[in-house]
């Protein structure tokens, strides 16, 4: 396998040679099915160069000890930057996509104040110019440029990718701590084999997102094609079993008694944890069913699919269920 080329300074040159305050912006956590998402902007010193023996680059390719001596390396050379985090529930709300520019846009306004409480003030007066990762700026008080894997690209992209990696890695491990069945410190918040396994086992928590899977559909993919087909149809079970279970008519307290004792405390849990998760889906598909009417669902999906509902309608065929 050929070696990884270091990334440089191009675009951050050219960008500085006609006046601007240039900042490079990235996220993390936005392909996560739990805990929040990242965003960092990073600003680095002139002249700067990646020392030997460190390695830098796109965060995702580089181990944990080698992202804290990045990080190091950046602080003990003067580098700048800031990050910010999106809750779940924000996700929910927003969608993936304008969560992560809102992130984006937070950690940009947090470096931006403290460049101008820290240099000089010719060089906070300058116009920003933002290198972001991706294929959208953020909107707020700057220009910019995005670039299509810029992490691996740009310095700054680079710094920023690290920063953001880094403190959504310290997030997760406390959020570990609180859950420990799901492991995240091993597969970060991200689908894999044993979160949805222990998914399946305890139920979801208030940090999993339910607009993704394996709660909502997987954004352009049919689930019966999905790698994890299995565990998608059992927590499906699950949802459905938790949405059958509020509809039941109430009890009285001996037959409340009678039910408990006959399921299991953990397995009661479990629905709860399930019949929460139910509720939020519904809250969240009643906003991007409004978002839909109002011009089109934010983040992922809906579009397309309440535009087939619209045609449907017309014919007279009632929708698609």
């Amino acid at each position: 396998m050929a070696p990884r080329l270091q990334p440089t300074r191009l675009l951050e040159a050219r960008a500085a040679a006609t006046g601007f305050l240039v900042v490079g912006i990235d996220d993390c956590g936005r392909g996560a099915i739990a805990g929040p998402i990242f965003a960092a902007a990073a600003l680095l010193p002139a002249g700067w160069a990646c020392p030997a023996g460190v390695a830098f680059g796109d965060a995702k390719h580089l181990t944990a000890e080698q992202r804290m001596l990045a990080l190091r390396a950046l602080g003990e050379a003067g580098a700048v930057w800031a990050t910010a985090a999106v809750p779940p529930a924000v996700v929910d709300a927003q969608g993936h996509r304008a969560a992560t520019e809102a992130a984006m846009a937070l950690a940009a306004e947090r470096l931006l104040r403290r460049i101008r409480r820290r240099t000089p003030s010719g060089l906070a007066d300058a116009p920003c110019f933002c290198l972001v990762d991706g294929d959208a700026v953020p909107a707020g008080p700057w220009s910019g440029a995005p670039v299509p894997q810029g992490d691996a690209v740009e310095c700054c992209i680079s710094a920023a990718s690290i920063a953001a990696r880094v403190a959504r890695d310290a997030s997760v491990s406390s959020l570990a701590r609180r859950w420990p069945c799901y492991e995240w410190t091993y597969n970060g918040g991200h689908a894999s084999a044993q979160h949805l396994a222990a998914i399946v086992s305890w139920g979801p928590c208030d940090e999993h997102r339910s607009t993704c899977f394996p709660f909502a559909r997987p954004a352009g993919r049919r689930p019966g094609y999905h790698t994890h087909k299995v565990a998608h149809e059992q927590i499906q079970k699950w949802l459905r079993r938790a949405a059958d279970a509020e509809m039941e008519p109430r009890v009285g307290p001996r037959q409340a008694r009678q039910g408990a004792a006959a399921e299991p405390a953990a397995e009661a849990e479990r629905l709860r944890r399930f019949g929460a998760m139910a509720q939020r889906m519904r809250r969240a598909q009643g906003r991007w069913s409004g978002a839909d009417q109002a011009g089109g669902a934010p983040g992922r999906g809906g579009g397309k699919r309440q535009r087939r509902r619209s045609r449907a309608a017309e014919k007279g065929g009632g929708g698609i269920s």
